[in-house]
């Protein structure tokens, strides 16, 4: 029962959107992983002759869950205690045509990059659920998780059998360890995990700018403008920990 004196704020509003779009996002992505496992249990849940892949249908309602995540994100008031430490610096105010000009260019500004944001997405979610390695590299981040997986070490010695040594630290393939377990060897709970690091820097991104400056639009532009990079659109939902430990780096600076 509600209060009556409860009034439903833009915060509230804001949550809302962020655990609604937060679910419909996790659920499109889970579809093809869910059925896979399923269909290994014996309970097929999606017809057989569907493709593996997200398609046009698919792919408006990620974008629109996308968006729904960021449209509670601009509700859900940014603070922190830190803040009070820094000097609030108002943005500067224009009047006029300039403060029209100013409205106009950062729309299409923000236009632009939810347009990359989408294209982004659409290409991680593909990549994601794509069965075979997409990179050189991958393999080798696989292996070391299966080795971890089986409580093996994989930094050995080349001039032995079977001839192997990794050169990544462990940390990222310990995280998914787990994942093996559950199932199996793969490589998109791997490119998974690259992508959602990805997202949480660029929202850190875009804290430690609403932080410092206070100014909501920036602060988004920033976050996005992370996303919009050519190197976090091909590495990013890759299964490599490249962009998984610099999304540790970002933390540790923001927190």
């Amino acid at each position: 029962m509600l209060r009556d004196d409860f009034a439903l704020t833009k915060r509230h509003l804001g949550l809302i959107l962020l655990v609604l779009g937060g679910l419909a996002t996790l659920g499109l992505l889970s579809i093809d992983p869910l059925a896979a496992l399923l269909h290994r249990l014996g309970n097929d849940l999606l017809p057989a002759d569907r493709q593996v892949g997200i398609g046009p249908r698919q792919a408006l309602a990620l974008a629109g869950s996308v968006l729904m995540v960021l449209a509670g994100l601009s509700l859900v008031p940014l603070g922190s205690g830190l803040a009070a430490l820094l000097p609030v610096v108002p943005p500067v105010q224009l009047s006029g045509r300039w403060a029209l000009a100013r409205r106009i260019l950062l729309g299409l500004v923000v236009a632009a990059l939810l347009l990359y944001l989408a294209v982004y997405v659409y290409y991680a979610v593909n990549v994601i659920v794509f069965p075979f390695d997409y990179d050189q590299g991958e393999g080798f981040e696989l292996v070391d998780t299966i080795m971890f997986s089986q409580f093996r070490w994989p930094y050995q010695d080349t001039e032995t059998f079977p001839f192997y040594s990794s050169n990544y630290p462990p940390l990222f393939h310990v995280i998914a360890v787990p994942f093996v377990w559950l199932f199996g060897p793969a490589y998109w709970y791997g490119r998974l995990l690259g992508f959602l690091g990805t997202l949480i820097t660029a929202a850190a991104i875009g804290y430690a700018v609403y932080r410092a400056e206070r100014y909501r639009a920036i602060a988004v532009v920033s976050g996005l403008a992370y996303l919009a990079s050519n190197y976090i659109y091909h590495v990013g939902p890759l299964f490599r920990q490249h962009l998984f430990m610099v999304m540790l780096e970002v933390l540790a600076v923001v927190v």
